[in-house]
Formats: C-alpha cells, sequence, structure tokens
C-alpha cells in the first residue's frame, strides 16, 4: 500500500502539533517508506477498526459482519520463525512495525496512553474522555469491570448503569455448575487478607460479540468527535521533510525501545527512501 506524500505531510505535521518526539516520527516514516511485500498490502483498504491484542477476535468480527473493514493483532496468531522475531508479537520491534504500518492504514491514528496524553496535553483534560463499564451487560459469564480511555465523549455511552442481579446470576450458574472465579482471595501468613488471579482468569479476556455490535453501533459517533486533533494550518502545510527538520532527538521514549525499532526498520531490505530525506536521517540514533 502507499502512502501519499498528502497524508504523510498532514500526519507529520499533526504528531508534531501533539508534542510527540521525533523519534516516534521517523518509526513513523521509516514504516511508509517499507515496501510491504504481502499480498494482503497489495490493495488500498482502509481499516475502520484494529483491535490489538485481540484474541478470539469478537470485536473484529463484528465489525466484519457490519462490511466494516477491520484488522487484528495477537501473539497467538503466529509463531516466530528460527532467527527471527514474531511480527504478532506487539513488545518486540517487528511488532511495533506490524502496529504500526496496520494503525497507519486506518482511517485514524487512535488508541495508545502516550497518545491520549499528548492529546491531553495539546487540547486541554476534557479532550481525554474516561469511562467504565461492566462486561456482565454485554453477556461476559462474570461482572468484570473495565475502564477505557477516548478522545470522545462517546465513548461514556459504553456504561449500561449499575451492575444488577449479579448474585442472583451468580447463585443460578454454581448450581449449574458453570460459574467461573476469576481470583482467589486468601489470608497471607501474617494474616493480610490478599487475592490473585485464578487459572479462569485468562478466560475473561475475550470480549463478548454483544460489546463489539455496542462499538459498531458507536463507531460512527466516537471518530466525528474527535476532541483535540490539531486543526490543519490555513496556510500553506509545510512538506514531512520540513517538518521533520524542524524537530530534535531530545527525547528518544528509552522506556519504549523506540531507537532499536528505528534500527529495526532501517535495516529493512525492503525500504524505499526518498532523496529528498537522505541528508536529514540521523548518521546514528
Amino acid at each position: 500500500m502507499a502512502w501519499s506524500a498528502q497524508f504523510t505531510d498532514q500526519l507529520c505535521w499533526r504528531l508534531k502539533a501533539l508534542g510527540a518526539p521525533k523519534v516516534l516520527l521517523f518509526a513513523v516514516l521509516l514504516t511508509t517508506w517499507t515496501v510491504f511485500d504481502s499480498k494482503s498490502w497489495q490493495d488500498e483498504t482502509r481499516f475502520r477498526f484494529v483491535e490489538m491484542f485481540a484474541g478470539q477476535a469478537e470485536v473484529t468480527r463484528m465489525f466484519r459482519y457490519a462490511s466494516m473493514p477491520a484488522a487484528r493483532l495477537d501473539l497467538n496468531y503466529m509463531e516466530a520463525q528460527p532467527d527471527r522475531m514474531n511480527p504478532m508479537d506487539l513488545l518486540s520491534d517487528a511488532g511495533m512495525v506490524t502496529a504500526l504500518a496496520v494503525m497507519l492504514r486506518g482511517d485514524s491514528l487512535e488508541g495508545w496512553r502516550d497518545f491520549l496524553r499528548m492529546l491531553s496535553n495539546h487540547g486541554g483534560p476534557h479532550c481525554v474522555h474516561k469511562t467504565t463499564w461492566y462486561m456482565l451487560h454485554y453477556g461476559g459469564a462474570s461482572p468484570k469491570p473495565l475502564f477505557g480511555f477516548s478522545n470522545s465523549k462517546h465513548v461514556g455511552k459504553l456504561n449500561q448503569g449499575r451492575l444488577q442481579g449479579w448474585a442472583t446470576k451468580k447463585k443460578s450458574l454454581k448450581e449449574k455448575g458453570t460459574h467461573k472465579d476469576l481470583v482467589i482471595k486468601y489470608v497471607d501468613s501474617n494474616g493480610r487478607k490478599r487475592w490473585k488471579g485464578s487459572p479462569d482468569l485468562r478466560s475473561s479476556e475475550s470480549y463478548p460479540p454483544k460489546f463489539g455490535l455496542k462499538l459498531v453501533e458507536l463507531f460512527h459517533d466516537l471518530i466525528n468527535d474527535k476532541s483535540g486533533m490539531p486543526e490543519l494550518p490555513s496556510s500553506p502545510l509545510p512538506s514531512s521533510e520540513e517538518t521533520f527538520r524542524s524537530m530534535d532527538f531530545d527525547d528518544v521514549w528509552t522506556e519504549a525501545s523506540m531507537v532499536s525499532v528505528c534500527h529495526y526498520l532501517r535495516a529493512g531490505c525492503h525500504l524505499r527512501i526518498p532523496e529528498k530525506f537522505r541528508d536529514l536521517l540521523p548518521k546514528k540514533l
């Protein structure tokens, strides 16, 4: 898939306006300059939804059911070949590149805790909205409260109100022998109450289909209300190379090993660096 110059110019300008470090901008540019030879990358389809750590990918399934292109990423979808990284391991360099490439194919760049932090710094605290909900309201096997962040106030519609009737349902599930305790409560040697995850906790990681349908229902409201997104300037937009030149590598996101991601991309045999950028790239990072 080829990214247009206009898309790259706008993306670079908005990332800088949000306060993103140059090392992230560098990784994004390197990703756009990489030619992915997989057949799935030959079309121009834009993903409407990207599900990270997807597991059974019920949300992805619901978006596709609604005829909305969606992508799913999870460690268990692929295995690393000998002496290579698993491109679905989002904690590896290869996995980070996969995540960047997939999100760049999206209709909008959303997600990431650091993105929301930068968004809040740019547009004020009201640009980031937090909500909580009980997965039991969406057909989950347990209450399991969750929380989410978004730059749209409509994320609050995931909250279905107070949890009611759980005690009765729990009793019914126990009578059927299908109840699962997600935590184990115990008292340690010092007499303090403790708890830890049970073997059944992992089974609660998968979203129920009803939750996926709710996200499909809210999709257009969420993307139409992108609070805090920097407006493009009315004057001529700087080119991506002008934006890149104006920034410094003062924060290399050491905690995210972003320099290692850039090294991985820079060594790629499918990398095609535009001539106008060759003199701008760092000799050492």
